[in-house]
């Protein structure tokens, strides 16, 4: 908004000095001209305010969608917290780590981790269904892309490095990336999703035998969030308040806590 009232002022400014020199080689049209410089100065007041409206028109129906697209991962870690924040009945998780975004959201996780535990606390009804040990071992080594391409993000890649050495912060004993090897790296993360599931004693935990290829954290049966990794190995985010996908995902769930 600040922008275009910016520009209507610069173009008003234009105009008064075209206006003034007007005034000089054309005095006899002077009135004239002053009253169309104000009539262009009203035509574009009232686009700027047509622009407005437009925008917050716009914006309303972006929230009345059942689904539509939040952003990549790890952006709209942010709005899975305010999701679980906003339960009032029950959650429902399906992810491929309990200690989802550890990592790559390492101060969205504290918050989240904290929301699942007061929800919990306050007694309320939190199913989380996961990969066991196992597939979380096989999800690790995918998302990360082995040892080779994790050797080759920990010695020239900036944005990993700077997530590592937050991974790696206040553990006791201290460790450091230099000292680190892939196999062991392996080791701390898994610790972290051991750690999650041990802090979030009192939900009803499944651990499928099985990859689960779409992530989803529904709350009170009528919200989710839900996720997936593209061919691209991007993954994307999506908001939806449809029950019946919402219903589709919670079938899913039951799916692979049975391990089909």
């Amino acid at each position: 908004m600040k922008p275009i009232l910016e520009y209507v002022a610069l173009f008003e400014l234009a105009l008064a000095a075209v206006a003034i020199y007007l005034a000089f080689k054309h005095s006899q049209g002077l009135h004239r001209t002053i009253r169309d410089l104000k009539e262009i100065r009203d035509t574009l007041t009232t686009n700027s305010q047509g622009l407005h409206r437009t925008i917050r028109d716009l914006e309303e129906i972006r929230d009345t969608l059942t689904t539509r697209y939040l952003d990549q991962a790890p952006k709209y870690f942010g709005a899975i917290v305010s999701l679980i924040a906003g339960a009032k009945e029950s959650i429902e998780i399906i992810c491929d780590f309990p200690a989802y975004g550890r990592f790559t959201a390492p101060v969205a996780f504290i918050e989240y981790s904290a929301q699942l535990r007061s929800k919990l606390e306050a007694g309320m009804a939190v199913q989380i269904t996961c990969p066991d040990l196992d597939g979380r071992r096989d999800g690790a080594n995918t998302q990360f892309g082995g040892a080779i391409k994790w050797e080759q993000q920990k010695a020239t890649d900036s944005s990993f490095q700077k997530k590592l050495d937050e991974f790696l912060k206040h553990r006791k004993p201290p460790v450091h990336a230099a000292d680190l090897d892939y196999k062991g790296f392996l080791g701390l993360f898994e610790a972290e999703n051991s750690k999650m599931l041990d802090a979030l004693e009192g939900a009803n935990v499944s651990q499928a035998g099985r990859h689960i290829p779409v992530l989803c954290w529904i709350i009170d049966k009528s919200e989710a969030i839900f996720a997936f990794v593209s061919v691209l190995g991007v993954e994307h985010g999506f908001y939806t308040r449809d029950v019946r996908f919402i219903v589709a995902l919670q079938e899913m769930g039951r799916k692979y806590a049975k391990g089909q």
